[in-house]
């Protein structure tokens, strides 16, 4: 009895592979004519209320700023019947919002369509308070704008993000990779957990007061199980932890303490330095290699690997792991 219900799943499963193969060479590979989904259309909002707070909360759309070429706010979405958005202006908010009727993940005929999307087209360059969520869509928040705060997360969308942010920026993802490039921040938190997160060209309370730096340049950076890659970045302090997954640095530069802990994982470093306070590096089954721009004293141990530090004066450099080899330089 058992074999035969198998014999007809198969059997029902080609004949659904033949009915939507039949439909594809039916309507010419044009996916908007098969039935049991919506075409996308384009919608088009001119918001002509003041808002200084952005907030925009969507499931499966890509969300993007840009710059108003006619100094006028406007919202461009991509959208069908199915998934839809709403647009209002609220206690100086703007504020946008996905509608999804009747919109199944297994619709389909969206497999194959293009993905809904937002485009927030901003005529100032100044604002405070930044919200986005999106589910499954990416996010891109370019330069040429300056927010008090930025807060953006996504499930297994991609974030990037670029500009200043006077305060905070907050980037949460699950599956996606997080990139901020080309920015300063005042304090910084990112986390992933099985994307990759990219940090280049950028400062995080570095350029303030030397001792007000250590404090408002905190940045903490997570990730479970990814990659880590920084370049050409400085702020007040870096504290980075995860379970699985490399460290890759090249010309980082803290004026406080500096944190690079992984379970299972590679730490690597080119010409990074940390002008005070103290740097702690540990990491079980990887290997630490990388230099500094300035003499450090070194604490190190090794359970099973080669150890090799130069014999120098400075701040306290830690530097642990248990099956990894350990080789720092000093420039």
């Amino acid at each position: 009895m058992k074999k035969a219900w198998i014999i007809v799943a198969i059997v029902l499963t080609a004949l659904g592979a033949a009915i939507f193969t039949g439909a594809l060479f039916a309507s010419g590979f044009d996916f908007s004519r098969i039935p049991g989904g919506d075409q996308m259309t384009e919608r088009s909002w001119t918001i002509s209320e003041d808002f200084q707070d952005i907030d925009v909360r969507v499931r499966i759309s890509d969300v993007e700023f840009k710059a108003s070429e006619d100094d006028v706010s406007r919202v461009v979405a991509r959208e069908s019947e199915k998934v839809h958005h709403e647009v209002t202006v609220y206690n100086d908010t703007l504020k946008i919002e996905s509608v999804e009727e009747n919109w199944k993940w297994f619709d389909l005929r969206s497999l194959f369509q293009m993905t809904p999307s937002v485009t927030v087209y901003l005529p100032k360059e100044n604002y405070n308070k930044l919200f986005v969520s999106s589910t499954t869509g990416d996010i891109r928040i370019p330069g040429g704008f300056s927010f008090d705060e930025v807060k953006a997360e996504a499930s297994t969308g991609d974030v990037s993000v670029s500009g200043t942010i006077r305060t905070k920026l907050s980037v949460k993802t699950s599956t996606g990779d997080i990139t901020v490039k080309d920015f300063a921040a005042s304090n910084m938190e990112l986390s992933a957990s099985t994307g990759k997160i990219t940090v280049q060209s950028g400062t995080a309370g570095y350029d303030t007061n030397p001792i007000l730096s250590v404090i408002q340049g905190q940045v903490i950076i997570h990730v479970n199980t990814g990659t880590l890659r920084m370049e050409d970045f400085s702020c007040g302090s870096l504290e980075t932890r995860g379970n699985t997954g490399s460290i890759h640095m090249k010309n980082v530069v803290t004026r406080g303490d500096m944190v690079l802990e992984r379970s299972t994982g590679s730490i690597h470093f080119e010409s990074c330095d940390a002008e005070s306070g103290k740097i702690q590096i540990k990491t079980s089954t990887g290997s630490v290699r990388g230099s500094f721009k300035t003499g450090k004293t070194f604490v190190t141990q090794s359970s099973t690997g080669s150890v090799r530090v130069p014999d120098t004066d400075g701040i306290r450099c830690e530097i642990r792991t248990s099956t990894g080899s350990i080789d720092v330089t000093v420039e």
